[in-house]
């Protein structure tokens, strides 16, 4: 039996919008966000929505892809 899933316009909404931004910024080596990256500071740590990091404090791998690992705080988060 199958079953429809109802999601909540605003998280698909928020979804686009992530996308969109890292469009714009990626295209123009801005910034990059980053959704629900775990961030520890002062031995606490957080996960917001999205964390926004400038381009070029980001690490990239051999594929240009950001790495995993993200072991510098955000500029920006949400």
């Amino acid at each position: 039996m199958l079953h429809q899933l109802n999601f909540p316009r605003f998280l698909y909404g928020d979804a686009i919008a992530l996308i969109g931004f890292n469009e714009v910024t990626k295209k123009r080596q801005i910034a990059y966000a980053f959704p629900e990256l775990p961030c520890t500071f002062g031995g606490r740590s957080i996960v917001p929505d999205v964390a926004v990091i400038r381009w070029q404090q980001i690490e990239f791998d051999d594929d240009g892809e950001p790495v995993d690992d993200v072991l510098i705080a955000p500029n920006w988060t949400i």
